[in-house]
């Protein structure tokens, strides 16, 4: 049993922990308050800083609007009509082949009269299919044919009843001399080579010297011959007289 005098200092004792604990406590509430408003001010600099780049995003994006409004409104000062879609070298070889499939050079020229049309300036991507199932590099792909083209596409004319068509043959490409010069160039060239080579199609070059050291006659003749050549498979031309 405690006597009086001790009951009270044990009373003493527990009043001033619970004093501390209270004053802890109360310390301890300040601290969770001030890292709560640090947490709050955190917050609004973040929200302002979110706030500010969408401000500014949507500000870019508005600039831009409005520079392609300008652009739009402005495209004569960009571009301008040519007055020749061909170098004077690409117009020799159009005159040229229109010249072989409309007169025929020689006789056994009929077939190619009636069945073949050329066309100038042909994107790749317009004559090729490219295979959707691949499931890895369709993108890339689809971007190393579409930003290419060839100067000339031989194609042949099919009917068939209400159903006509016009089949693809053969690639002609006119090169000059920026062809061996620019490595850019040069390796446009490499993968077109590749690319028909391994689709089994057939890729005629012709060469600007090859033009310009004949006759418009002599040249056609040429490209006749070369022709009949690259494309007898194809076309089951009979080559006898």
């Amino acid at each position: 049993m405690f006597g009086n005098g001790e009951l009270r200092k044990e009373i003493e004792v527990l009043r001033a922990k619970n004093e501390s604990l209270i004053a802890a406590n109360a310390k301890l509430e300040a601290e969770v308050e001030q890292l709560n408003k640090q947490i709050e001010r955190r917050n609004s600099k973040s929200s302002e800083i979110r706030e500010k780049q969408t401000s500014d995003a949507a500000a870019q994006k508005e600039i831009k609007e409005q520079e392609y409004a300008v652009f739009l409104s402005n495209l004569g000062l960009y571009y301008e009509i040519r007055d020749n879609i061909f170098s004077d070298t690409e117009q020799s070889v159009f005159y040229s082949l229109n010249r072989v499939l409309a007169n025929g050079l020689p006789k056994n020229a009929n077939r190619l009269n009636r069945a073949i049309a050329v066309f100038p300036n042909i994107r790749i991507a317009d004559f090729l299919y490219i295979h959707r199932d691949i499931k890895n590099g369709y993108d890339s792909a689809a971007y190393e044919v579409i930003k290419r083209h060839v100067d000339f596409l031989l194609c042949e004319y099919l009917s068939e009843g209400r159903n006509s068509r016009y089949v693809p043959l053969m690639a002609i490409e006119v090169r000059g001399k920026n062809h061996d010069l620019d490595l850019y160039v040069q390796k446009n060239d490499d993968f077109k080579e590749r690319l028909f080579k391994q689709l089994d199609f057939p890729l005629c070059i012709i060469k600007n010297e090859d033009v310009k050291k004949v006759s418009v006659i002599d040249f056609s003749e040429n490209l006749f011959q070369l022709l009949q050549n690259e494309l007898k498979n194809k076309m089951r031309i009979d080559t006898k007289e």
